[in-house]
């Protein structure tokens, strides 16, 4: 059996769970990474058994470019596992977007996940999230990957229907970039910066200038790869408010759990 794995990983831990997955699966598999624009240049091309779908959530949604990209893929009946990857605070309408993909796209929606990692603002102040993916997160996307491959090597395999958000009308349709208004692209410091470059190589979007380093407040997705990439630490995401910050320290404190759906 062959997998196509598409996947959008701007800090690493989605690819974490994805790998995790795959191994759990045991199958041969095809790594589509997506996360760098020129990944995104030519249409997708999947020709194998199965397809997995992984990418982070983002304001409470799978950002927009990602499933529109993968509105090319053409599932010709095929089984579809949707994964998405959120930090610790809620997973939002991702889930749902798989269900509204598969039935655009011809796919079957036979399993689909939500696994914690670490929050992309979060520190040594508000460790939301901090550490995750760790072991215990991976055994258990490895062990979704088994019973998703046991359910796969039965006659009849039966399309699941995530649960909906219980997220308020407002936030559940609230478009794509909201996260905006809560903190601000990572301003680099100059003090600092040795000019290597790294940033403007890993951004997923292209929205540092290669020139100035400066972010285009209007592209930045707010993953903070950038911040991560970094090692000079030239770079750093601010909260619009110190009270946003506060709120976002004290809502992430609880560790949450990973949510499978497969039956």
């Amino acid at each position: 059996m062959k997998a196509d794995i598409f996947f959008f990983s701007a800090t690493g831990t989605t690819k974490k769970v994805a790998q995790a997955i795959a191994n759990g699966l045991h199958c041969e598999a095809v790594w589509h990474d997506l996360t760098l624009p020129s990944a995104r240049n030519a249409a997708p091309v999947s020709e194998g058994d199965i397809v997995l779908l992984a990418a982070p959530v983002y304001g409470e949604r799978i950002p927009g470019f990602v499933m529109s990209y993968l509105k090319g893929l053409k599932g010709r009946g095929r089984p579809l596992i949707g994964i998405s990857v959120y930090g610790n605070m809620g997973f939002g309408i991702s889930l749902e977007q798989y269900a509204s993909f598969v039935a655009g796209n011809d796919f079957i929606l036979i399993a689909a996940g939500a696994f914690v990692a670490q929050h992309t603002y979060a520190d040594k102040f508000s460790p939301v999230g901090l550490g995750r993916p760790n072991e215990q997160d991976l055994s258990e996307a490895e062990i979704f990957g088994k019973r998703v491959r046991e359910k796969l090597d039965l006659p009849r395999r039966t399309s699941i229907v995530p649960p909906k958000s219980n997220l308020p009308k407002f936030l559940a349709n609230t478009p794509d970039g909201t996260v905006r208004v809560v903190i601000r692209a990572p301003k680099v410091d100059r003090t600092l910066c040795n000019s290597c470059g790294a940033c403007t190589k890993r951004c997923p979007l292209g929205a540092i200038d290669p020139s100035s380093l400066d972010i285009d407040e209007r592209k930045c997705l707010r993953c903070m790869a950038c911040v991560q990439i970094c090692s000079q630490n030239a770079r750093a995401g601010e909260f619009q408010t110190r009270v946003l910050k506060s709120i976002f320290g004290k809502l992430g404190k609880k560790p949450a759990p990973n949510s499978i759906f497969i039956d």
